[in-house]
């Protein structure tokens, strides 16, 4: 849990899960654990490129919270989720 930084106890089993279905990381193949360290490792690696890829998401030079306080923020998106809803 601590190598996820901030995920909940589903995310990371989501990505565990993600390891082991989609990617067929297994106990013992060339990539997939071969001790318990790896799991640590492969966890903050996946959310550290899932966070890189979010951050990523807006436009160049801005960051999250800047974009989020001139769009409305988490207000106006909830009202959009709304009206799709």
């Amino acid at each position: 849990m601590d190598a996820s930084g901030c995920a909940t106890e589903g995310q990371v089993a989501a990505c565990l899960r993600y390891f082991y279905e989609a990617r067929g990381l297994r106990l013992g193949t060339k990539h997939g654990p071969w001790s318990l360290a790896w799991f640590p490792t492969a966890v903050r690696d996946y959310f550290r490129q899932k966070r890189k890829q979010s951050d990523g998401a807006g436009p160049v030079g801005v960051s999250r919270s800047e974009w989020n306080e001139a769009n409305g923020g988490r207000e106006r998106f909830d009202g959009m989720i709304e009206a799709i809803e």
